[in-house]
């Protein structure tokens, strides 16, 4: 759940006030990201590229290398998350199987996500 009441938070600081170092650091490194324009794979793949939407965002590996340049960690902050990425298939016997999704290397993959909101 995701909300704006403050009667279910705890405010550790403004961003950007002097009195929140971590606030300000912030705030810094946010700064620095420059906002891409970008069709997604999947939509280009269905669609083809010349038929394919474009979006304006950030990609979150901009994000997450920011936060750390700043010296913070990315995953204090739950504008941007980072998931493992797992295969789940169903056995002879009716139960499921997770299996890590790894790359030709056999490294673990992750998906990194932005919270907008």
């Amino acid at each position: 759940m995701v909300t704006s009441d403050a009667n279910l938070k705890t405010v550790a600081g403004y961003l950007g006030d002097a009195s929140y170092a971590d606030g300000q650091k912030l705030v810094a490194a946010l700064a620095t990201v420059k906002p891409v324009v970008y069709q997604l794979n999947d939509s280009i793949a269905e669609k083809g590229a010349d038929k394919a939407r474009f979006h304006v965002g950030y990609l979150a590996q901009d994000i997450e290398a920011a936060i750390t340049k700043a010296g913070l960690d990315p995953a204090r902050f739950g504008m941007w998350t980072k998931t493992a990425l797992f295969t789940v298939t169903e056995n002879k016997d009716g139960t499921l199987k997770q299996t890590a999704t790894v790359d030709t290397s056999g490294n673990q993959q992750y998906i990194q996500m932005l919270r907008y909101e």
